[in-house]
């Protein structure tokens, strides 16, 4: 006879604790920032004779290329997991100014700049990490154009999630 009693009181027990959280406690937070294509995510000041590159997504990232009169001198990743040692070069970041850091050779006394890593304000990309291509490490031109990368602002025109 205690069958019966068990079946109701068994799904009383298993839907109280079916409860995510208690009505008490706020909605889990959502990521409010906004979400724009990789090449609005950046502003860059490039000489006549250069031209930027790429952009298209790849799964989570994109990577985009500046090239002077054909020679590629500096990568950009747009993405939310930047690697800067994909190497294995000893590569660090410093912190340099704001959300910027400097990318160097760890056990370069000299601390010769080998890029960037820029925290942004949207939800994607969240960072942009600029590389000078090796053998361009000395270059003026690719020093320059490295440094003038720095992250846009979220306008109310950006496409949202």
């Amino acid at each position: 006879m205690k069958a019966p009693y068990l079946i109701p009181a068994t799904a009383f027990l298993l839907l109280a604790s079916c409860q995510s959280r208690p009505p008490s406690s706020p909605p889990p937070a959502k990521d409010m920032r906004q979400s724009v294509e990789a090449k609005e995510a950046f502003a860059i000041d490039l000489p006549k004779e250069c031209n930027l590159m790429g952009g298209d997504a790849q799964l989570d990232f994109a990577i985009l290329r500046v090239t002077c009169k054909n020679t590629p001198l500096i990568g950009i990743y747009a993405g939310n997991a930047a690697n800067i040692d994909n190497n294995n070069e000893g590569l660090i970041a410093k912190p340099d100014i704001g959300k910027r850091s400097r990318i160097v050779v760890a056990s370069d006394q000299t601390q010769t700049i080998r890029g960037f890593l820029w925290q942004t304000d949207y939800s994607w990309p969240s960072e942009l990490h600029i590389w000078i291509m090796k053998g361009e490490e000395r270059n003026p031109l690719a020093q320059e154009i490295a440094a003038s990368v720095r992250p846009t602002q979220p306008t109310a025109t950006s496409t949202s999630n």
